[in-house]
């Protein structure tokens, strides 16, 4: 019961802030579309629904209010309710196959968080992960829980954090990142707490080195 209730929140929530019809600007009350949100809940819980799209969300509203909503305004909604549910469900995998990921996990409407400690999060969405919200590399979907349990599992990486992109070759595409990896029996403290453009050094555990503002 507490699950669906939640459902419901979450799909009520994304409503909410598209607001397609525009009641909550009108000053409607707070559970305007909450009914809608209902529709769609359920419509999500049956078995041979294969996922929500515009037209659905369309069709919703055009029973509800009897007008028709802007199909960019569906697509968005849609978007996110599907984003939402397919991240919890990654989540569910997660804690089934991997104890190395139980309890580390969270996700909100549009991306997964491994929180490592407070200096060490991990964020992944539609391919891209970041570090403490700066861009790391790209994983695909399939890769994405290895690529996580190698973050917890790995004990032997420190991570360098640098206040800009540098050319460091070993990382995604040869491009520009913002950090480096160096391997523990490598680590020299002493060649970088005095460079300017290094914010943070840490590994999985914690921080090690973190520049004064």
């Amino acid at each position: 019961m507490v699950d669906w209730v939640n459902e419901i929140n979450v799909i009520k929530k994304i409503i909410d802030d598209e607001d397609p019809v525009g009641l909550l600007a009108m000053g409607c009350p707070a559970d305007e579309y909450l009914q809608e949100a209902e529709i769609i809940a359920s419509k999500l819980k049956e078995k041979t629904f294969g996922g929500l799209s515009a037209k659905f969300v369309r069709k919703v509203f055009f029973e509800q209010f009897n007008e028709k909503i802007s199909l960019k305004a569906c697509n968005k909604i849609a978007g996110e309710i599907n984003s939402y549910f397919y991240h919890q469900e990654i989540v569910k995998d997660a804690e089934i196959e991997f104890d190395c990921l139980k309890g580390k996990l969270s996700f909100d409407a549009d991306k997964i968080l491994l929180k490592l400690h407070d200096n060490f999060v991990v964020s992944w969405s539609q391919v891209t992960m970041q570090v403490n919200n700066k861009v790391f590399t790209l994983v695909e979907d399939q890769d994405l829980l290895e690529t996580f349990c190698d973050f917890v599992k790995k004990d032997n990486i420190i991570y360098v954090q640098y206040n800009k992109k540098h050319w460091w070759f070993f990382l995604f595409h040869f491009g520009k990142s913002y950090f480096k990896l160096i391997d523990k029996s490598k680590y020299d403290y002493n060649k970088l707490k005095n460079r300017q453009d290094v914010d943070l050094v840490f590994d999985n555990k914690k921080v090690l080195y973190k520049k004064q503002v």
